[in-house]
């Protein structure tokens, strides 16, 4: 072997021993960012069970609080572009998207609050975190009632370094975000866009 073969071996086994310290520190910061996200969501989950269960406080108010911490948990914004599709989106002009976000926001706020107000005197257990790619982790969470059980996946992206929100939610397998694009695309293809937001209204307002 001579002196270039054998420094060129050298400089590989160096290459190769730092991607194995490189692949132990993804290892690492993978289970420190599943750590973190299931906490986010515990953290959540305990003290919404604890405002639900608080007869001092007003159902408004508990609403308000309840969905406050679910505003700091979830990306409402990028649930509401991923239910229209992003074809779609391009097609809204600036004022029927800020009408349509503010829609979506309410629309998931009033289903979210029926939810949890449904299942106020039931456990809630967040089983675990898995991080199934680089800026993805979902958290598993069970609402156990007496003879049956509700399997809540709520799937994160690393929004930006040491930030995670949800921006989906699988209810038994199925999801949220799907659900809506079902159902939106089934109206657009019916209205248009200013008739497609005035229905989201009219639906809100005969929910409140």
């Amino acid at each position: 072997m001579n002196i270039k073969e054998a420094y060129q071996k050298k400089l590989q086994a160096q290459l190769d021993e730092l991607g194995a310290e490189i692949d132990k520190l993804k290892a690492k910061a993978g289970v420190h960012d599943e750590q973190k996200v299931l906490g986010q969501v515990k953290s959540a989950t305990n003290n919404i069970l604890a405002i639900l269960v608080d007869p001092m406080q007003s159902k408004n108010v508990k609403s308000n609080k309840i969905f406050s911490i679910a505003n700091g948990l979830m990306d409402f914004d990028l649930m509401a572009k991923l239910s229209i599709g992003k074809s779609v989106w391009k097609e809204f002009n600036p004022k029927q998207k800020k009408e349509y976000l503010g829609l979506f926001v309410e629309h998931f706020k009033l289903s979210y609050l029926k939810t949890m107000f449904a299942f106020q005197q039931q456990e809630i257990v967040v089983e675990k975190a898995e991080q199934y790619k680089p800026t993805r982790i979902a958290v598993t969470t069970y609402i156990l009632e007496s003879n049956n059980s509700v399997k809540l996946l709520y799937k994160f992206y690393q929004k930006k370094e040491n930030l995670w929100l949800a921006y989906d939610i699988r209810v038994d397998g199925v999801s949220v975000v799907q659900i809506q694009r079902s159902q939106y695309k089934e109206l657009l293809n019916t209205y248009s866009i200013d008739e497609f937001i005035e229905k989201l209204r009219q639906n809100n307002e005969s929910k409140q």
